[in-house]
């Protein structure tokens, strides 16, 4: 994860709502006779009208998160997250510069537009467990107690215990740009 570079694409859409009318009539029996009922309905749509996307483009990329130790727990928990950086003032006005002509190309597509940015990072995922082979690990700590607990109606128990052998731990990537 350290050494890989990550790809950073910004995305707009563009779009109105178009308000639809329609009438429904229903018959109802009372008293022997019938009686129409109508009923009017309004609701919006939306129309998207228009999607893009770029990616941001930089010379490079440097990794400046620090080390992190896991500690002497036999099972933790990791949460990762990602952020991206600027190596400099000057990197910073020219990234943010492609993102404003992104936006100013698109802007006036139609009378909304959402966007957002996405930092995509090759192999990344959020969530890991992570077994620690110089700590004994509890004899209950296997797949197939789990598998028994769930067949006996008794997974949420077995998860809170997991959880309170385990050991907490985030870290962030930062990812530095040069432009």
């Amino acid at each position: 994860m350290k050494n890989r570079n990550p790809n950073i694409t910004i995305e707009a859409v563009c779009y109105h709502y178009y308000t639809v009318h329609s009438q429904e009539t229903i018959v109802k029996k009372e008293n022997g006779q019938d009686k129409v009922e109508v009923r009017n309905t309004t609701r919006q749509e939306k129309i998207i009208t228009h999607r893009d996307s770029e990616s941001i483009q930089y010379k490079s990329c440097r990794e400046v998160s620090e080390n992190f130790f896991v500690g002497k727990f036999p099972i933790t928990q990791l949460y990762f997250k990602v952020i991206s950086d600027y190596e400099n003032g000057e990197s910073q006005m020219r990234i943010l510069e492609q993102k404003n002509n992104f936006f100013n190309r698109n802007r006036n597509r139609d009378m909304y537009m959402d966007n957002h940015e996405n930092l995509h990072l090759e192999g990344f995922t959020s969530k890991m467990l992570l077994f620690n082979d110089k700590v004994e690990q509890a004899p209950l700590l296997s797949s197939k107690i789990y598998i028994v607990a769930t067949f006996i109606m008794l997974n949420w128990p077995y998860q809170i215990w997991f959880d309170s052998t385990c050991a907490y731990k985030s870290f962030t990537f930062i990812k530095r740009l040069t432009a």
